[in-house]
């Protein structure tokens, strides 16, 4: 057999080599013109590697959440983790919602070659060969669609640099619905033409797979595409019927082999930001943008960086030819009427979606996108183009008055943005006049000279491939050089209005990680660790350094967190502002004990971390400015508790008259520790309190204080004033509630703290660097009524050393990690039905067995997980985490996709024996 594949081999002819080169070489430049545009352009706008000093890719999301997340993927690409559960969120929950938006990309695999130090290399090459994919498939798609052979190069470069993949790259888990978008309505038409459907099914299948939430947007895309083609069918109705069920079923195939990922996310996300922002849909499609952000989007260079970002504007120019190209096929009469009015419905349906804010937030799957609007822009572009090169095919056949409607609107559109004083960039002129120049020549040559080349004996024959070849090549050349300037000046407001990571940033964070290291090396059991501070650079204070330095933290902002998981750390004194959820900015050491959290790192420049003065410190020898502090007050993630009938901790308690108290968060902590064990009490039996309050003197000045406590009236401006002593040789706290107004403003011993926003809402530390300390809120303007009650407390620490002790002697408890998803424990219980506590988020997928057993888990605490040990002595427990849907649902796609495979081979054999007999 190899002899023979020798010969083979010896047998092909120069001829043959020469004609597979020819037919692969417009694929190969395809992909490789995109490539080295983008190098370039990322080289010249002073992207590290590409750059040797430049600058990382990371900037707003891909700063504060995704490097984090892709840090974290290398560690379980390395082995270190595995894919179900992580402790890298608030106090624990499932990864797969977090894979399977951000992370599930193949190309992401390329991470795994290289270190940690050198990632924001890898993803600005997965950036670049992912735009130079773009290209290929487009090329690919446009290629078999309509035979334009080099000429598709202008099309699917314009696609590849579209200004869509520039503005969003940093989001580099949606381009991947980019470079599958082509392969998805070429498989469209294959299956409208009955070839195949298997090309649909799986691109659909892969879109969804790498990012459902870009998936839905192209799902949605192929629902239009399809009556598009369907309705441009000129063949009976009736027959059409098979055509449509067809397309039902394979949909649904692309769903069942991808639902391994997006019903695992669909099953995690409930409860999440990402499923609770859905849209109003009654108000906001009442409800429009304003159309200067749609014109703005059609014309070169008009795009200006952050503020764009920030508010609703169309990313959707891929350059002038291919938008000229697609007015001028509505007046192309070789294509019937009902394609032509169905390329403008697929049209217009995605303009008064940008222009709809209704609309446009179910084209974003239901929630409003916060902050870079129009996701769904790539798209648009991609019928733009589509519709462009079906022109080109046709374009012998262009009548003169073609060229009005895009001369026309284009000059309404400059017309309209002078107006109203927008100003734009006057190079679209040129890109434009060029675009024109050219087409009006094709078309007088087209009209004038090739016409006259049907007649074998005239002149003009020999030439006329050499005249197309000359303006096709022109007409490419125009085009990149258009797309790459609109894509240059992209990066250029990019440098002028964002702030990327510099790689000397990036790098010197690797000390925090160093100092993380020698913590686990020094300690190996199971705890958690957190900082009283976040790494340089991260965007808009969100903290996901558990994941980026792989420590079991608690702090983390992404769109799959459980919005009661945050409002429970909320209740309980930490930073939450709606968004993210950052433990540096405040806490107590109560609660950090009750959390399992064992060691602190802190830089000494954090005003509300003054309680780790009263922890021993670790010597790590590492000189890096950070001081690692051991908690001896911490309890066990896994603790005995003697209430079994408390699951939800309220707001406060129900006095003898029937009134509620209600907590502030330091009395919710008091409550906390009194709940879990009731064996701390004074000398008359009452339970004690950790926190106790503080002595001071609260001066108003020009403000009266009204008959209802803690409300009062400011006439012009004016202070109130807390005077404290600090009496008491332990950790101090405060929090004052207040309104959210930037009219009123923290200050400390004189220092300006905050404004009164949802950015400040946590408790605070007070330093006693004094015997006294005074606190005031400044209030700007008049208020009526106005309600500022202030909390301020002291930590009695030889009461929470006398809680932790009695919680450890109700059983002896020995919890370790097996996996992050699997963890062991040994207790030994000295009563029967002895109730625990797990400080992991409550989920009907977390497991526990005693003994082999699988045991009832229930709510405790709000939102951990409780369950009863029914027997005194030593017992085993496991605690695991499955993910059904996806353990399931994973092997289910696969065997579909090869089964469908098979049934669509075994057809076709059969089909092609029957033409044969």
């Amino acid at each position: 057999m190899s002899n023979g594949l020798i010969n083979k081999i010896k047998n092909i002819k120069g001829a043959d080599i020469k004609r597979v080169l020819l037919l692969t070489l417009p694929f190969i430049m395809a992909f490789f013109i995109p490539f080295i545009l983008a190098i370039i352009l990322f080289t010249k706008n002073g992207y590290y590697p590409f750059k040797g000093d430049g600058h990382s890719l990371a900037m707003i999301d891909m700063s504060g959440q995704y490097m984090a997340f892709f840090r974290y993927y290398k560690t379980l690409l390395d082995g270190e983790v595995d894919i179900i559960y992580t402790l890298g969120k608030v106090t624990g929950g499932d990864f797969l919602s977090i894979f399977t938006y951000y992370l599930a990309s193949p190309f992401n695999l390329l991470i795994k070659f290289y270190p940690a130090s050198e990632l924001p290399k890898v993803l600005i090459w997965i950036v670049v060969l992912k735009i130079s994919t773009a290209g290929l498939t487009a090329y690919i798609a446009l290629q078999a669609i309509n035979k334009n052979g080099y000429i598709n190069l202008l099309f699917s470069v314009a696609y590849a640099l579209m200004a869509y993949n520039i503005v969003y790259y940093s989001n580099i888990m949606w381009l991947d619905g980019v470079l599958a978008l082509p392969l998805v309505a070429l498989g469209i038409h294959y299956l409208v033409n009955k070839k195949s459907l298997l090309l649909y099914v799986f691109s659909l299948a892969y879109t969804i797979a790498t990012s459902w939430y870009i998936g839905i947007m192209v799902a949605m895309f192929s629902v239009f595409f399809f009556l598009f083609k369907f309705f441009s069918l000129e063949t009976k109705m009736h027959l059409r019927k098979k055509l449509l069920l067809t397309f039902v079923l394979s949909s649904l195939l692309a769903g069942l082999f991808s639902f391994g990922f997006w019903g695992t996310a669909f099953v995690n996300l409930l409860g999440t930001k990402g499923s609770t922002s859905f849209t109003n849909l009654p108000k906001t499609i009442k409800e429009f943008y304003n159309v200067v952000d749609i014109e703005r989007g059609f014309l070169f260079g008009n795009y200006a960086g952050m503020s764009d970002i920030m508010h609703p504007t169309t990313v959707i120019y891929a350059g002038a030819l291919p938008l000229f190209l697609m007015l001028m096929f509505f007046a192309n009469p070789r294509f019937n009427i009902q394609k032509r009015v169905g390329a403008a419905v697929l049209v217009l349906i995605y303009l008064f979606a940008f222009f709809n804010e209704g609309i446009d937030h179910l084209f974003h799957g239901g929630p409003a996108p916060n902050w870079f609007p129009g996701r769904y822009g790539f798209i648009f572009s991609f019928i733009v183009i589509y519709l462009a090169s079906l022109s080109m095919r046709e374009y012998k056949h262009t009548k003169v008055y073609a060229f009005i409607a895009p001369v026309v609107i284009y000059i309404a559109l400059i017309i309209s943005l002078s107006a109203k004083k927008i100003e734009f960039n006057k190079l679209t002129f040129l890109y434009f006049g060029l675009v024109l120049f050219l087409l009006v020549g094709l078309f007088l040559l087209n009209r004038f000279v090739f016409k006259e080349s049907e007649n074998e004996e005239s002149i003009v024959k020999p030439y006329q491939k050499y005249v197309t070849a000359v303006v096709s090549l022109a007409l490419i050349i125009v085009s990149a050089i258009n797309v790459y300037g609109n894509s240059n000046r992209i990066l250029l407001m990019f440098n002028n209005t964002l702030q990327h990571e510099s790689m000397d940033a990036y790098r010197n964070n690797e000390k925090i990680g160093a100092a993380v290291d020698f913590v686990k090396e020094w300690d190996k059991s199971l705890y958690r660790l957190e900082k009283s501070f976040i790494r340089s650079e991260s965007y808009n204070n969100a903290n996901n350094d558990a994941m980026y330095f792989g420590y079991n933290g608690i702090s983390h902002y992404s769109s799959s967190e459980k919005r009661q998981v945050m409002e429970y750390m909320r209740k309980i004194g930490f930073h939450y502002n709606g968004f993210n959820f950052n433990y540096a900015n405040g806490s107590t050491l109560a609660i950090n004990s009750y959390l399992g959290i064992k060691y602190l790192l802190d830089k000494g420049d954090n005003r509300n971390f003054d309680f780790v003065r009263e922890l021993p410190m670790l010597d790590d020898g590492l000189a890096d400015g950070i001081n690692t502090y051991e908690n001896i007050y911490v309890l066990s993630f896994l603790m005995p508790i003697e209430k079994t009938n408390i699951s939800y901790v309220g707001d406060g308690i129900r006095q003898s008259d029937d009134s509620v108290y209600w907590f502030d968060m330091f009395e919710y902590q008091n409550h906390l520790f009194k709940t879990i064990t009731r064996s701390v009490v004074d000398e008359f039996g009452n339970p004690k309190d950790i926190f106790k309050k503080a002595t001071y003197t609260t001066t108003l000045s020009n403000v009266t204080a009204l008959a209802e406590p803690y409300h009062y009236k400011v006439g012009s401006a004016g202070d109130i004033y807390y005077d404290i002593t600090l009496d008491q040789d332990t950790n101090y706290y405060y929090y004052i509630k207040g309104p959210v107004s930037q009219d009123l403003r923290l200050y400390e011993r004189g220092s300006f703290v905050r404004y009164f926003s949802y950015h400040g809402y946590q408790l605070n530390g007070l330093r006693r660097t004094t015997p006294t300390a005074k606190l005031n809120v400044n209030i700007k303007a008049p208020q009526e009524n106005i309600m500022l009650k202030e909390a301020i407390y002291y930590e009695d620490l030889t009461i929470l050393g006398e809680y932790i002790a009695a919680i450890k002697d109700i059983a002896d408890v020995n919890i370790k990690q097996e996996k992050t998803s699997h963890y062991t424990a040994d207790v030994i219980t000295n009563k029967d039905d002895q109730y625990m506590l797990l400080t992991l988020p409550y989920n009907r997928n977390l497991r526990v067995f005693v003994d082999g057993k699988r045991v009832e888990t229930t709510t405790r605490f709000n939102i951990f997980t409780g369950f009863t040990i029914p027997s005194e002595g030593h017992h085993k427990i496991k605690i695991k985490y499955v993910e059904l849907t996806y353990q399931i649902g994973l092997p289910i796609g696969i065997l579909s996709a090869v089964g469908t495979i098979v049934v669509t081979v075994l057809a076709k054999n059969k089909k092609k024996k029957e033409q044969e007999d």
